[in-house]
């Protein structure tokens, strides 16, 4: 789905404002080995990959945001 879709883009994004070292501090890279659709985390607590559900919900909230602009506007500029 476009939602599925659009995980490798966010977490471009995320990386683009936030670095990568801090991106991994917080989201893994491994592959979970469970569907798209997985909440589980890894020992440490943090999602196995951007890929993931909780990965993505993860990388939203690294997201920037200010008094007059949500997040979502800010995903919406980035991937327009």
């Amino acid at each position: 789905s476009i939602q599925s879709m659009s995980k490798p883009f966010l977490y471009a994004q995320a990386v683009e404002t936030n670095g990568f070292d801090m991106m991994h501090a917080k989201i893994g890279v491994e592959p979970s080995g469970d569907a798209f659709n997985s909440e589980k985390m890894d020992k440490d607590g943090k999602p196995f990959n951007p890929y993931i559900n909780s990965g993505a919900i993860t990388c939203v909230g690294l997201l920037p945001f200010g008094e007059t602009t949500t997040r979502f506007e800010t995903i919406r500029e980035f991937m327009s």
